[in-house]
């Protein structure tokens, strides 16, 4: 596990050739997200979310089908991937889950509803 400030330093780098990171969102036991431009001519084609994490080589194929299979879930409740991408972080090799921005979090969403529960009692 790597502690959030290493993935934080991340900010404003590149990862791969395309996806330039612009915000550190939040990091777990095995890797992090940020918020991403997906670039191409120098121009931004879209805000992505990337999750990336260390490659282990030891495990790869599964690392491997497990993108893949999230690159194909589709679920009204779920965010969809939208492609794969590999790059290095401090000279190690990461995968990269690319996603659509979510419009909030976790967090946000069960606030606001529990802002609207009411609470009845007899």
């Amino acid at each position: 596990m790597y502690p959030p400030n290493y993935w934080k330093k991340q900010e404003g780098q590149w990862f791969g050739s395309k996806y330039f990171l612009k915000e550190f969102l939040g990091c777990g036991a095995y890797g992090a997200v940020f918020r991403a431009d997906e670039m191409l001519a120098e121009r931004v084609m879209q805000s992505v979310a990337i999750k990336i994490v260390i490659a282990d080589m030891d495990n790869l194929d599964n690392q491997l089908a497990e993108l893949q299979l999230s690159v194909r879930l589709r679920h009204p409740h779920l965010i969809n991937g939208i492609t794969c991408e590999q790059g290095e972080i401090f000279g190690d090799l990461c995968l990269g889950l690319v996603m659509e921005l979510a419009d909030d979090t976790l967090e946000g969403y069960y606030a606001k509803q529990s802002q609207g529960c009411l609470l009845y009692t007899s």
